[in-house]
């Protein structure tokens, strides 16, 4: 007889696997089967991976509630867990995996009352895995404190595969593959974890964030995946436009409604937006055109259908594009610069029937979507510094301290104000990503660590100059990832402090020194910590050229159609090209490398882009067409 011990509300508890294992033996052997006819393919993987849907995962054990979550990292949802103490969700039947990491991400969001619920002990979240057909049955893997992480935002936990589980999974043949989540909380938690994308390899799932890079091509109607028309028919993109390569074509009911995906933030938003729509080549009706309506859903920051006005279409010229605008009020204005990932414009059509096709193109909407000046060479001076100096300390409850060195940190620091030289008088914005601390080895208390790292989870914004000075405070939004590596593994993600800063003079040898301070809990001890650096010197980086090649004309001889990509013609004048990915409709993964093979699925305009990266994260894209023709009779 085989026993986990397991703690709810810190009382010990024994769980008896024996019987439930055979049970789920037989169970699960049977499910394969099913799963193996119905091919559990990599699209599966990556929807229920990425959270995409409820109809994926169930509750096994306890008595929680799942829930779609528009509050999201990635993709279109995520899924919220109301435990209500000890929960197992699990998820469906999942087929053979490749390139699967030793190490696995889970991005986690902890409601509101997470830790006041239970000032004492928050819980854990447990990963457990099964696949009986490679002898894997309910093997627990690893488990995560709650205590210390932050509430209402996400942070990434990470979860380590055991040698010979990594080793079963990869490149094994298998239908049968459950993720499972057990939550251990307490009982009076109300709020809901949300959970999104167990990142398990390179590829899988493949991050669909629609993210701020793809909110540009969304608005202008670049990309067809990214607007849904409710009822009437969608016709994807069209070579008339005003704005970029296309427009979106559509033919809508007499009262329709096309809907963005759900957008990130997109603010500042100027106080009057405006889109372009083409009228029908042949009016249905000569005394009226019919009038669309703006709203504007963001459920997260107070926003339900706010109506942003009614343009009438009554007396616009016939297969010509108009434009059509619309006032935002000063408290939505103010609402739109706040954080957010759920926000959907509606555009709501009331037409004659049988109205024709219109053609929308080029949302104006603030910053984000005015094209940037167009120059013969990017001037822009990235600045990257790599630290010559730095010490950190590192103190641990029951532990005592440790004073390690600063082995290297590279600071990248984008000129957002080109050109800008900060002065008593002259004040210039910079987004700073602190890709990397690095420091050297240490002990604690009979305990030895080869490293520890610190990194920014996202960049953050600052202003020299003027009043502000040379030296500006660290936003105390902004996240750091502190990473203990050596015999104990602990992970946390700490705020940055009022303490926290960074200084930046770019001009002349010029230096970058930040000063980072934090203050938490991991594995139920307090923990500080102290880092400093200085980069001097700093080399200023210029960004890669890509380049996608020549659009593409492809004919295929049957019903499937792959073509070569290159973008063997990108460069970086500082030769430094760390990687070449592909993206499909500017947001999907398609391919890597400078010529990858890719597949063509639809007939038609296929917009594919380039996006090649430096060493430094600076990056350039370039797209190209690929227009396809298939014989008569494949799918469409």
């Amino acid at each position: 007889m085989r026993f986990v011990r397991l703690y709810s509300n810190g009382q010990a508890h024994r769980w008896t696997l024996k019987r439930s294992a055979l049970w789920l033996n037989a169970a699960v052997l049977v499910s394969a089967y099913l799963a193996r006819e119905a091919e559990a393919s990599p699209e599966d993987a990556a929807r229920t991976l990425g959270f995409e849907s409820t109809g994926d995962w169930t509750v096994s054990q306890g008595s929680g509630l799942i829930a779609q979550s528009e509050v999201r990292t990635q993709g279109l949802g995520a899924i919220s867990v109301s435990s209500g103490g000890w929960t197992v969700v699990d998820s469906r039947l999942i087929g053979p995996l490749t390139g699967v990491h030793r190490e696995l991400s889970l991005d986690l969001q902890l409601p509101a009352d997470a830790h006041t619920a239970n000032p004492y002990w928050s819980g854990s979240l447990q990963l457990l895995l099964s696949a009986p057909s490679i002898g894997l049955w309910n093997r627990w893997i690893q488990g995560v404190e709650l205590s210390g992480l932050p509430v209402g935002q996400f942070q990434t936990v990470r979860f380590t595969l055991p040698d010979d589980v990594l080793a079963a999974l990869e490149g094994a043949s298998f239908y049968d593959l459950v993720f499972s989540l057990a939550f251990n909380v307490p009982g009076t938690v109300a709020g809901g974890y949300i959970l999104d994308i167990l990142y398990i390899a390179s590829d899988m799932p493949p991050n669909s964030t629609v993210g701020t890079a793809e909110v540009a091509p969304i608005l202008d109607f670049e990309v067809a995946h990214g607007w849904e028309l409710l009822h009437g028919q969608e016709l994807g993109l069209a070579a008339q436009h005003t704005s970029g390569n296309f427009s979106l074509a559509i033919e809508p009911a007499s009262y329709d409604e096309l809907k963005s995906l759900p957008l990130v933030t997109i603010g500042p938003v100027d106080a009057q937006v405006s889109f372009d729509v083409r009228m029908p080549d042949v009016p249905a009706n000569p005394y009226w055109g019919g009038a669309i309506q703006l709203l504007l859903d963001a459920p997260s920051i107070g926003l339900w259908s706010a109506n942003l006005g009614t343009a009438q279409l009554t007396g616009l010229p016939s297969g010509e594009f108009s434009k059509l605008t619309f006032q935002v009020p000063e408290n939505v204005r103010a609402l739109l610069s706040q954080n957010y990932s759920d926000l959907r414009f509606k555009l709501a059509f009331s037409v004659p029937p049988n109205a024709g096709v219109f053609y929308i193109d080029n949302f104006q909407v603030g910053e984000i979507t005015r094209p940037p000046s167009v120059s013969a060479v990017d001037l822009r001076q990235d600045i990257v510094g790599r630290a010559s100096e730095g010490l950190a300390l590192i103190e641990v409850e029951d532990a005592g301290d440790a004073q390690p060195a600063v082995e290297d940190a590279v600071f990248y620091i984008r000129e957002e104000d080109r050109g800008c030289e900060p002065s008593a008088t002259q004040v210039c914005r910079y987004l700073v990503h602190l890709t990397r601390f690095h420091l050297g080895q240490f002990s604690l208390r009979n305990k030895s660590f080869d490293s520890a790292t610190i990194s920014a989870e996202t960049p953050f914004r600052v202003s020299m100059g003027g009043a502000n000075g040379m030296t500006a405070p660290i936003p105390s939004a902004t996240r750091f990832l502190f990473a203990l590596n050596g015999e104990s593994n602990m992970v946390a993600m700490f705020g940055a402090t009022a303490s926290s800063t960074i200084s930046i003079t770019p001009a002349g040898s010029g230096f970058i020194s930040a000063t980072l301070e934090f203050h938490g809990r991991v594995e139920r001890k307090d923990i500080d910590v102290l880092v400093s650096a200085v980069a001097d010197s700093p080399l200023v980086n210029r960004p890669p050229v890509a380049h996608a090649g020549a659009d593409i004309q492809a004919t295929a001889s049957g019903c499937e159609l792959f073509a070569t990509l290159n973008a063997g013609a990108s460069y970086d004048v500082d030769n430094n090209i760390a990687s070449i990915r592909w993206l499909s409709d500017g947001t999907f993964q398609a391919g890597l490398g400078p010529t990858p093979s890719v597949r063509v699925w639809a007939p038609g305009a296929n917009l594919f882009t380039a996006v090649v990266t430096d060493q430094f994260g600076s990056e350039s894209r370039d797209d190209v067409v690929v227009t396809a023709s298939f014989p008569q009779g494949c799918p469409q």
